[in-house]
């Protein structure tokens, strides 16, 4: 598996920056529930509206956004096994993404998965930590995948670093990390909500 991977943080920046003025998921074939439409998650622009998606036993509610600069939504695609953040049917960037584990493997097992994908040096030594990035339902875990050493967010010259574990891990300029969903133990979820507010609700991926 060798997904698409850029930032979507780029992407949804120019987002920010059009609507500005308009401001106020490897799994199995299993029908995914994705609960109520979110009441508590305000829409992007006055352009958007939320849809359901779905695709590889995973469901979620995104915003379906037409604006000025396109035709922005968050859609399936079948040959990077992810959601993607598309612009006019163009792939932006993977937002979501289920990672397979075999019977008896914890989360962590998603480590070894990214580096025979090539998404991670086969010497890296970063490993998936417990982490609370954000709320998630009652439990579902979260992790990030970071490095040993923690990485300062500015190097001395003042530069942002790039992810030091590559595009699955850690970052300072972004928001990523997996959860792990006890009652679907077969899959590891990859989240990446990028630098601005996503367009879709990542704890509709969790309904029951």
């Amino acid at each position: 598996m060798e997904p698409l991977r850029r930032g979507p943080s780029a992407a949804l920046a120019g987002l920010a920056l059009a609507t500005a003025g308009l401001l106020a998921a490897c799994a199995g074939p299993r029908a995914a529930s994705v609960g109520a439409q979110p009441a508590d998650v305000p829409l992007v622009a006055a352009g958007c509206r939320w849809e359901r998606v779905s695709g590889g036993g995973l469901g979620l509610w995104a915003q379906a956004c037409d604006l000025a600069t396109g035709r922005w939504r968050v859609a399936w695609s079948p040959s990077s096994k992810a959601f993607e953040l598309q612009v006019d049917g163009r792939p932006q960037a993977v937002v979501v993404q289920a990672w397979p584990l075999a019977r008896g493997q914890g989360p962590e097992a998603v480590v070894a998965a990214l580096k025979a994908a090539g998404q991670l040096p086969a010497q890296s030594g970063c490993r998936l930590a417990p982490a609370r990035v954000r709320p998630l339902p009652v439990g579902v875990a979260g992790y990030v995948l970071a490095p040993p050493v923690p990485v300062p967010a500015v190097t001395a010259s003042g530069e942002i670093p790039e992810p030091p574990c590559g595009p699955y891990g850690a970052s300072t300029h972004g928001v990523r990390y997996f959860a792990f969903d006890p009652q679907r133990p077969d899959r590891v979820v990859f989240i990446d909500e990028g630098q601005d507010q996503p367009l879709f609700d990542a704890r509709s991926l969790f309904a029951r």
